[in-house]
């Protein structure tokens, strides 16, 4: 949003998922066609007790994440200070081709926090999440305090 909302002035991305490219060529053929496969009536949709990645519960519907790809606007991002927030021991996602890549594209001021020792739902509890929380709040007060909204 905030590489086409002019308006936006701030972002925080915490442990954040950009996208798939290149790295992930196998996995995208196959979660599309699981989408083909739903069109069909072949697959149905995940209960939402499922737990398909790690312990979160809820089934992922793979074709709609196959089209996420927020990296490729992160170089349009031209008004919105950028503050990413990441997990050391990120398991789930590779930081070098997701948060580190789309903090690179960004031209506009921005900053990369990397929490040690957690892993990436161990931002959501304890000492990470005190660290995530006061650096969002941080970045947001340092951004918005006193910006003037317009209504372009």
């Amino acid at each position: 949003t905030a590489a086409r909302d002019k308006r936006i002035k701030a972002i925080v991305s915490q442990v954040g998922g950009m996208g798939w490219g290149s790295n992930y060529g196998h996995a995208l053929t196959d979660w599309q066609s699981k989408g083909g496969q739903r069109a069909r009536g072949r697959l149905d949709y995940p209960s939402p007790a499922l737990k398909e990645v790690g312990e979160l519960r809820g089934g992922m519907i793979w074709e709609k994440l196959a089209r996420f790809q927020p990296i490729e606007d992160a170089s349009m991002i031209k008004n919105a200070a950028s503050l990413f927030i990441v997990a050391q021991n990120e398991e789930l996602l590779n930081n070098k081709y997701h948060s580190l890549a789309a903090y690179e594209k960004i031209t506009t001021e921005k900053e990369y926090i990397e929490i040690p020792n957690i892993k990436h739902y161990d931002i959501y509890g304890g000492s990470a999440r005190k660290i995530a929380t006061k650096s969002a709040i941080t970045w947001f007060e340092k951004y918005l305090k006193g910006a003037v909204s317009s209504s372009d």
